[in-house]
């Protein structure tokens, strides 16, 4: 059966190229039946879907998460497809399938719930061979079975569209997203969009507060009483014994197998060893692999995951939970808000996440971006504030009734933004069931309706009881499910120019192309609808060709965090699906909050209102957004995903370093001290030697350039040894000191043949005396070593930053170079690949490595990226570890591991031949399969060695416009 047999249907306009591009490769696209196509909101994936059905021409089922978006695929079959008539073969009725289908997620599993052997009977009777899932991110748990049920049965080819994957939901819901909607075909992003000119010019912008007073006085004593509560176990001598003697400290060799199973707890028990009694058994920390020095201070972080699995799970504690002493800590916790759902919270209690997620603080931050706003774009502001609750019972009744706020919602926003601007914007409200309007609005509120040949009549206003200046909008039959469109238009128009409203109504689906400022005062933190949300606002507008978007993102921090608390945690997690300009001189597209170049936390106050004046004056320029935009797609081509090293160093690497490089900077000057004594030892021996020669062998001068000469070079030749070492420490990205202090050894040589020919030369050729030969003979070395640039020998920080440099780009570089060639000899890179496709390391400003495959497929280089994510992260669990071992490194160093990725995992001989690929682009190394006892050991060593988190950050997944 033909899906097209009595209408004739084809698109209206021209495809966009993205569009395009996707269609010419669409038979190789269904190739395995399934198409997966990832786009943002506003870039035509509806009529793409349409297209795709069209050409397929055949029965189909097309799903849509709300009623909403299930409309618009019909209206844009009828308005985009078929010149305004309807589709006399399509249906919303998922009980009577027709040639084409469309119905929502609920409708269809409702339907199978209630019946569903006629569900794929009826199904089966019109032939149907296409499932459509618009949107799928939005999947229910119970809506999978129904999903799956009918592709297999059916046998049906699957189109997927969404605007964000799923990539923050757990392992099981993501394999069960992966395996319905199957690899991703195409992916359309914004900077393709914006260079179509299909999406407007963006930005995205943080507004930081810092908690309210009362806010501040409960965290402060939370975080207090948690001070106190570590203080009275500091003198618990009870508790004390009973961590001195668990049996991981006392039998550690005879309880490696348990700690095998739970080695962050035995790393725990250790830290809290070393703080609560002041030393360490002997044994137990080489157990991981390093010495005491080794071992992180004891922090909240490593309390709370000791007494998680001390107090509740681990079985020797669990002997003394009758005890007094047990049951009173458990009390002091209870106490102070510390045990929540049988769980230890030290640093992040629910209760004052809370607190900082529904800060009323960021009312004040709204106030002031409005402010700013409106004074920057006058009567053109079209704003739009969405947040989670109305909070109608927040209405003042009288004009008696007006408090202060205490709560974030609709209600109280447009409350504070009144009494902040009674002249200068137009408020309104519009959710599912408040809607407010400004009183002077109400005759084109009217006319709108009549435009729309809705009824009037269906329309009652009545005025605030405590501000006769705004209406509350009531209506009742069809003018009902028209009111959103109705107010929208009244939104376009100005009448309303800051709009206040519930992310549930207004955040997908929504089309109000005329928003030019977004305020996201909501508290979801999921991909799916933030994404959903900001795609509001950065939609292109007709008649509108200079639109930009600012997006505004409420932030309260906690001061006394050094992550910033969990509010901007929930935020960098929302950052992953945006992609903008970053705010470097040099623009460049990218995701990821790092595009801010934030401050380290914890940040003050001062250092909050800094951020924020900078924020505000940034969104000022427009007309430079504009411009950012065009300078940093011309930097590019297409949309790369990368891993990105995150720095250590507080600030840029050319400024400020961190105590660990000053260290090794004090070191070498320290070294090179002592190198510059014993050679001016030799260069008072050079002259001597020199002088003499002239003295009494003058007519074999020659012979006293050949002794000058042979002296300099003589120590060079002594320091071979320290060059060979500094060679394999340079390729093994270690010890700094001894690659610098060897080149101040090959300058200093290299002058002292210089120096010796010269002063040879001088004493030959021009009858000096001997005293001003001598001070010529040292000013001349001291020029040469201090005052020449390219000859400056105690240059430190110069020659550091160069082969700190050098240094880490090259071994991450060497260490991609390893995995691209096990991916050629696992025949996931093609060998007629080999030659296109290279393995690319940028470093930016701010001292920053990037490393992708370039000219790589998407699959090839997700492969690529997984791989060395995994090599360079913290060591978790390999079943492959690579050690570099003491005899490798000589003195200088420890042995170093690396896990050997799970793609080269699974077999022996892959994971042997990615160590022989190792070996040939970095150094030399040990196998070692970590499922044997010994090998057990050496993983336990390998993630002891990366205990402290702020020496060993895990990588960032990055997507980039190059």
């Amino acid at each position: 059966m033909k899906l097209f047999t009595t209408e004739h249907i084809n698109f209206q306009f021209p495809w966009r190229t993205y569009q395009k591009r996707i269609l010419e490769n669409l038979d190789k696209h269904l190739e395995d039946r399934q198409l997966h196509i990832v786009a943002p909101p506003g870039s035509g994936k509806t009529v793409l879907g349409l297209e795709v059905v069209n050409r397929l021409n055949s029965p189909t089922l097309i799903l849509a998460p709300t009623i909403t978006i299930r409309n618009q695929w019909s209206e844009r079959l009828t308005t985009d497809f078929l010149q305004g008539q309807p589709f006399s073969k399509a249906t919303f009725d998922i009980k009577n399938p027709d040639l084409l289908t469309i119905s929502t997620y609920q409708g269809l599993h409702t339907a199978f719930k209630a019946n569903p052997e006629k569900v794929r009977n009826d199904l089966r009777k019109i032939g149907i061979q296409n499932l459509v899932v618009d949107e799928c991110h939005h999947l229910k748990n119970e809506w999978w079975k129904t999903l799956f049920q009918l592709k297999e049965e059916l046998n049906l080819s699957i189109i997927a569209l969404t605007a964000t994957p799923p990539f923050d939901v757990s392992g099981a819901e993501w394999q069960r997203y992966h395996q319905l909607c199957g690899e991703v075909d195409a992916e359309i992003n914004v900077a393709e969009l914006i260079a179509d000119n299909n999406l407007c010019p963006h930005q995205d912008y943080i507004y930081f507060s810092m908690p309210t007073q009362d806010e501040s006085i409960e965290i402060t004593k939370f975080y207090d009483d948690v001070g106190d509560f570590i203080d009275k176990l500091k003198i618990n001598s009870t508790f004390k014994m009973w961590i001195r003697e668990h049996p991981f400290l006392q039998e550690s060799k005879a309880n490696l197998k348990a700690i095998y199973e739970m080695p962050d707890y035995f790393s725990a028990l250790l830290i809290v060893n070393e703080f609560f009694n002041g030393s360490v058994p002997l044994g137990t920390v080489e157990i991981l692999g390093g010495d005491i020095e080794d071992l992180p201070i004891l922090d909240k972080d490593w309390l709370q995951s000791f007494l998680n699995e001390a107090l509740f799970k681990d079985a020797y504690f669990q002997q003394f939970t009758k005890t007094e002493a047990f049951k009173n800590i458990i009390r002091q916790l209870r106490k102070i808000g510390a045990i929540e759902r049988k769980k230890v919270v030290l640093t992040e209690s629910d209760r004052i996440n809370k607190k900082l997620r529904l800060s009323t603080s960021k009312l004040n931050s709204i106030a002031t971006i409005v402010a700013h706003e409106s004074q920057s774009l006058k009567d053109n502001l079209r704003m739009v504030i969405l947040t989670d609750y109305i909070r109608k019972e927040e209405m003042p009744t009288s004009e008696f009734d007006i408090e202060n706020q205490e709560k974030i919602g609709v209600v109280p926003i447009f409350e504070r933004l009144r009494k902040c601007f009674p002249i200068e914007v137009n408020l309104g409200i519009l959710s599912g069931s408040l809607v407010v309007i400004p009183k002077f609005a109400l005759p084109q509120l009217k006319q709108i309706i009549q435009d729309k040949n809705l009824k009037t009549e269906q329309l009652s206003t009545k005025s605030l009881p405590h501000d006769s200046d705004y209406l509350k909008v009531e209506t009742s039959g069809e003018l009902s499910t028209k009111i959103v469109e109705v107010i929208t238009e009244l939104f376009t128009k100005g009448d309303v120019t800051v709009l206040v409203g519930t992310k549930s109504l207004l955040g997908e689906g929504w089309d109000a192309p005329a928003i030019n400022t977004l305020v996201l005062a909501t508290f979801v933190g999921s991909y799916v609808l933030s994404n959903q949300m900001r795609g509001r606002a950065i939609r292109t507008q007709k008649g509108n060709s200079n639109k930009t978007a600012n997006i505004w993102h409420l932030i309260c921090i906690d001061p006394t965090d050094n992550k910033g608390g969990h509010d901007f945690q929930i935020l960098k997690r929302r950052f992953k699906a945006f992609h903008g300009v970053a705010f470097t001189t040099n623009p460049m597209i990218e995701n990821g909050i790092n595009r801010f170049h934030l401050p380290n936390f914890p940040i003050d106050a001062p250092k909050v209102n800094r951020i924020n004046q900078r924020m505000l004056k940034h969104a000022d320029n427009r007309s430079r957004l504009q411009m950012d935009w065009q300078r940093a797609l011309g930097n590019g081509r297409w949309m790369v995903e990368e891993i990105k090293l995150p720095i250590i160093r507080q600030k840029s690497y050319q400024k400020v370093r961190s105590n660990i490089t000053q260290t090794l900077i004090d070191a070498s000057k320290a070294e090179i001290d002592r190198l510059s004594s014993n050679n001016w030892l030799v260069l008072v021996l050079n002259f001597a030697a020199t002088f003499l020669t002239y003295q009494f062998l003058f007519e074999y001068a020659i012979v006293a350039i050949v002794i000058s000469i042979i002296t300099a070079i003589s120590l060079f030749i002594a320091n071979i040894k320290t060059y060979f070492k500094a060679f394999i420490l340079l390729r093994k990205q270690r010890l700094i000191t001894a690659i610098f202090n060897n080149e101040m050894i090959a300058k200093l040589s290299l002058i002292f043949i210089l120096v010796s020919a010269i002063s040879v030369g001088l004493f030959i050729f021009i009858n000096l005396p001997v005293v001003i030969l001598f001070l010529a003979f040292f000013a001349l070395f001291f020029v040469l070593t201090r005052k020449i640039p390219f000859l400056n020998t105690l240059n430190y920080s110069q020659y550091l930053d160069f082969y700190e440099n050098f240094e880490e780009e090259h071994f991450i570089k060497n260490i991609g170079q390893a995995i691209f060639k096990q991916l050629l000899e696992s025949n996931y890179i093609l060998p007629s690949d080999r030659n296109k496709i290279t393995v690319k390391t940028n470093k930016n400003s701010f001292g920053e490595i990037t490393c992708y495959l370039e000219n790589a497929s998407t699959f090839q280089n997700q492969l690529f990226l997984e791989a060395l994510t995994e090599v360079i992260n913290p060591i978790e669990n390999p079943r492959y570890l690579i050690r570099i071992s003491r005899d490798t490194l000589r003195e200088y160093d420890t042995p170093f591991y690396a896990a050997v990725p799970s793609l080269f995992s699974k077999r022996k001989a892959d994971a042997t031949a990615f160590s022989k690929d190792w070996t040939a682009e970095i150094s030399m190394n040990n196998l070692i399969y970590t499922r044997t006892p010994d090998g057990r050991l050496e993983l336990l060593k390998a993630r002891g060695l990366s205990l402290n988190p702020e020496s060993h950050p895990k990588v960032e997944r990055v997507s980039t416009w190059r």
